[in-house]
C-alpha cells in the first residue's frame, strides 16, 4: 500500500514512522512533513509548493497513486478534507467536516455533551462581549474560559480572579488575539482531579482503546506558565482501573457514537477524549479532539508492538463495521514517557532559523526515538521552524529509570532558547 500522511508535526512523523513498519506498506508519503521526515530513508516528504488546499491534496492523491490518507491535524478535519476524499473514493481515516464540529466548535461540542448525556462542566455561552463581562462579574472563581474555534491549544485559559477574567475575555472578543476563533467564548465551570487522554479508534461502532495516558498541557513545571499544544506525557497512570475504563466508554464514548449517527453521520477515525477523572473515579469531558494527540501520539506509536495499518484500514471502509478489538500483545506491557523540546517564546511568537545539534549516542536505544516536529533543513543544518521543536519517546520497565534515560537525551539536545519541562512522569497532573 502506498500511504499519505498529512501534517508536519511530530504526531505525523510518530505515525509515519509506525506505518512504514507495516509488512503491507510499499511506500510512506508525508506532506508537508519537517525534517525528521528528510532524515528518514523510510519516508518520502512532500514539500509544499504553494497554497494548501483539498484540492492540492487531491492532486498528490492522484499523481502519487496513493491507497490510503490519514489526517493528522484538526485544521485539515474541519475544512472537510475528508468528505473531498470520500467523495473521490479515496480511503481516508478521520471524521467528516460535520462531525469534526465537536473539535472545532467548543459550542457545539458543549451542547452535543449536553444533548447527548454525557457528563461535562457546567457552562454558558457568550456571543456578545458585554453579556460575557457581566456574567464573569457575577462569578465565583476560579472558572475557565474557552474560545470557541481552534486555536492550537491556546484558546483555553482557567482564570482565578475577575481581573484575569476580564483581560482573557477582552484578548479573545476585542483584541481578537486568535482571529474569529475568539469571536465567540465558552465560560465553564473549573473542575478538579486528574486530567487523561482517553483515544479510541472507531469504524462508528467497534472501537479499539488505546492505552491511556496523561499530557502536561503548561508550558513550565509544577503546572505553571501559558497552555501549549502539550510539553510531554507518561504512561502508565496508578490510579486507573479496568472498570473505570469500561465506565469512560459506556458513559462517554459510545455516546458520541449514538450521537453523531442521530446527526446522520458515522464516526470514522480517532475520537480523543480528555478527561478530568475525580476522586472517586466519575469522568467528565474537558474537550474532544477528533484526531490523535500531540505529543501522546509520539508515546503511543512506541508503545504500539502490532501493524498499525490494517486497524486503519479497517477503520475507514465505508458501510463497514470490520474493526476487531485488539490482544494485550498488540502493545508493548511497558512504561512509557515524552518530553517536548520548544522554541523560545513558545506558545507565543518564536524565533526560527537557530541551529541544532542532536547528539548521534540519542538513538542508540532501541526504545528511545525522536520525533521532529517544528524542524528544517537549511544549507545542511538542521534548524528550529516552529514552536515545538521535537520530542524525545521512550518506553522501558521502569517508568524512573525510563525518565532518568529519556532526559539523559534530552541533554544531547542542544539549539539557543531550548525550553523543556523538568516535571514529565515525577507526579501526575492533578487540578486542584
Amino acid at each position: 500500500m502506498r500511504i499519505l500522511v498529512i501534517g508536519s508535526g511530530g504526531r505525523e512523523h510518530a505515525i509515519a514512522w509506525k506505518i512504514s513498519q507495516s509488512k503491507i506498506v510499499s511506500k510512506v508519503y508525508v506532506f508537508p512533513g519537517n525534517a525528521g521526515i528528510d532524515l528518514d530513508n523510510q519516508l518520502i516528504r512532500i514539500p509544499v509548493s504553494g497554497p494548501v488546499s483539498n484540492q492540492c491534496i487531491g492532486k498528490l492523491v492522484n499523481e502519487n497513486n496513493i491507497d490510503m490518507v490519514i489526517i493528522g491535524p484538526e485544521g485539515f478535519l474541519v475544512t472537510g478534507l475528508v468528505d473531498y476524499l470520500k467523495e473521490k473514493r479515496v480511503p481516508v481515516v478521520g471524521p467528516t467536516k460535520a462531525v469534526a464540529a465537536l473539535e472545532g466548535s467548543k459550542i457545539f461540542s458543549k451542547v452535543f455533551m449536553r444533548d447527548n448525556g454525557i457528563p461535562t462542566a457546567d457552562f454558558e455561552i457568550f456571543y456578545d462581549f458585554d453579556k460575557a463581562v457581566d456574567y464573569i462579574k457575577g462569578s465565583k472563581f476560579p472558572i475557565v474560559i474557552k474560545a470557541n474555534g481552534l486555536a492550537g491549544g491556546k484558546g483555553v485559559f482557567v482564570v482565578k480572579t475577575q481581573e484575569d477574567a476580564l483581560r482573557a475575555l477582552r484578548h479573545l472578543m476585542k483584541e481578537r488575539a486568535l482571529g474569529e476563533a475568539g469571536n465567540s467564548v465558552v465560560v465553564e465551570e473549573f473542575m478538579t482531579g486528574f486530567e487523561v487522554s482517553f483515544i479510541v479508534l472507531t469504524d462508528g461502532r467497534n472501537i479499539i482503546k488505546f492505552p491511556i495516558c496523561q499530557d502536561y498541557k503548561n508550558l513550565s513545571d509544577s503546572g505553571k506558565g501559558p497552555n501549549t499544544g502539550g510539553m510531554g506525557a507518561h504512561f502508565p497512570l496508578p490510579f486507573l482501573n479496568e472498570n473505570m475504563l469500561s465506565k469512560f466508554e459506556e458513559e462517554i464514548v459510545r455516546p458520541v457514537l449514538r450521537g453523531v449517527e442521530n446527526m446522520g453521520h458515522v464516526y470514522k477515525g480517532f475520537l480523543y477524549c480528555g478527561l478530568m477523572v475525580g476522586e472517586s473515579g466519575e469522568a467528565r469531558v474537558l474537550e474532544f479532539n477528533c484526531r490523535l494527540g500531540d505529543p501522546e501520539t509520539q508515546l503511543l506509536m512506541l508503545l504500539m508492538k502490532g501493524d498499525f495499518l490494517p486497524l486503519l484500514e479497517n477503520a475507514c471502509r465505508e458501510d463497514e463495521f470490520s474493526l476487531s478489538e485488539v490482544s494485550t500483545e498488540f502493545w508493548h506491557q511497558k512504561a512509557g514517557l515524552c518530553v517536548v523540546a520548544s522554541a523560545k517564546g513558545y506558545p507565543g511568537e518564536v524565533l526560527k532559523g537557530d541551529v541544532i545539534e542532536v547528539g548521534r549516542q540519542i538513538e542508540d536505544d532501541p526504545n528511545i526515538k525522536v520525533f521532529h516536529s517544528g524542524t528544517e533543513i537549511l544549507d545542511g543544518n538542521l534548524i528550529t521552524n516552529g514552536g515545538r521543536v521535537l520530542t524525545i519517546s521512550g518506553i522501558g520497565e521502569n517508568k524512573d529509570a525510563l525518565r532518568d534515560v529519556v532526559y539523559e537525551k534530552m541533554s544531547l539536545v542542544k539549539f539557543e532558547g531550548k525550553h523543556y519541562r523538568n516535571d514529565i512522569g515525577l507526579t501526575e497532573v492533578r487540578e486542584k
